[in-house]
């Protein structure tokens, strides 16, 4: 006979006797340790400044019988970190993660999750080529991505100065005005932008700016580039800026057009300074989708993102991830737990498909 109640079993013997030998009874009391599982989080865990932290992983040792197979439903809770938002190096830590009632949890200390400095970048700096007249001024309103303050520099100051923001044209010729952001503890610092500024006696304005092309049709992923041409030849400024209407459609950099979701944008060029009375001219670019996918679903609560060769998910279920090129081919398959999770993605994509077998289609630009 045996009684159990817990962690120990009482095993009980029993002898009825007879004519010769009384009836005799023995028991004896078993304890049932827990197993111990060995959990040791994985070295090389990291994320940049401002991003979320993504699940902690870790080396799991020790299940026992057929438990390893199950480790997903045995297991609960998460890793930890220690508190702290800054760029530097913190001790992950057991957090919340248990293993149930057969199992103590032995934790490996000193592993350690960095989180690296984030980059940045300059934005609503002067075009890469800028003519002013002798004696006017400009002023400088770039903005980093950081919002930490950008600083300028002039490589002749015989041609024109700084002050601050402003600049000021003393001298005829041309110099190289930068923009500079040096970074900080959670920075790094911004790729400098720089522009070619010539000061002149006298502007010749821009009469005409006109594109090669005035209708475009991409599939999503294709890239086209267009081009501006300045009138007159002899015009001061022959720089322009790219503009589009629509950048969850299309995006422009210096003419290149790349499409990036379904629906159609106007793509500008538009002559860059005060004296040419913002002369310019546009394209309509219409793109139509080419995954063979099923449709995007913008409108999910899932959410991904990319960033150096890192997906990360956010979604409810446990599930199958496939990651597909935009022209449809199967790059990655990876399984998922529920909740946030992340995964190192081999690319040279800049545009990926997302989906889950929980039936959500995600698409996101990686460059």
């Amino acid at each position: 006979m045996a009684s159990i109640s817990d962690s120990t079993a009482t095993i009980t013997a029993h002898q009825d006797g007879n004519a010769e030998y009384l009836a005799a009874t023995a028991s004896i009391t078993l304890t049932v340790d827990k197993a111990t599982l060995t959990v040791t989080p994985d070295a090389g865990q990291h994320k940049s400044y401002g991003e979320d932290d993504p699940e902690f992983t870790c080396q799991v040792s020790g299940w026992k019988y057929e438990d390893a197979a199950n480790a997903t439903g045995i297991l609960s809770g998460a890793l930890s970190r220690a508190s702290g938002s800054n760029a530097g190096v913190y001790s992950l830590t057991q957090g919340t993660l248990s293993a149930g009632s057969n199992y103590d949890i032995q934790f490996i200390p000193g592993v350690k999750f960095t989180i690296d400095k984030a980059d940045q970048s300059i934005t609503g700096f002067l075009p890469a080529d800028t003519a002013i007249l002798l004696g006017d001024q400009i002023n400088l309103t770039a903005i980093s991505s950081s919002d930490l303050p950008v600083t300028y520099e002039s490589s002749n100051t015989d041609t024109a100065t700084i002050n601050g923001n402003l600049i000021t044209a003393v001298g005829l010729g041309t110099t190289v005005i930068t923009a500079n952001q040096a970074g900080d503890n959670n920075y790094n610092p911004a790729p400098a932008l720089t522009c070619t500024l010539t000061v002149v006696s006298v502007l010749v304005p821009v009469t005409d700016v006109s594109l090669n092309e005035h209708t475009l049709e991409l599939l999503v992923g294709e890239s086209e580039t267009l081009t501006a041409t300045v009138s007159p030849d002899n015009a001061t400024n022959h720089a322009v800026i790219w503009r589009s209407n629509n950048e969850s459609v299309a995006t422009v950099n210096n003419g290149l057009v790349h499409a990036v979701g379904e629906g159609s944008a106007w793509i500008t060029a538009t002559a860059t300074s005060d004296y040419d009375s913002g002369i310019a001219d546009s394209c309509l670019v219409t793109v139509t989708g080419a995954t063979g996918i099923s449709t995007v679903d913008e409108s999910s609560s899932v959410t991904v993102g990319f960033s150096d060769c890192t997906l990360y998910i956010d979604s409810p279920a446990a599930e199958q991830i496939e990651v597909y090129s935009i022209s449809g081919k199967l790059l990655h398959r990876v399984r998922k737990r529920a909740g946030k999770a992340s995964f190192t993605v081999s690319n040279s994509e800049w545009v990926l498909i997302i989906r889950g077998s929980s039936g959500w289609v995600k698409r996101i630009i990686t460059d």
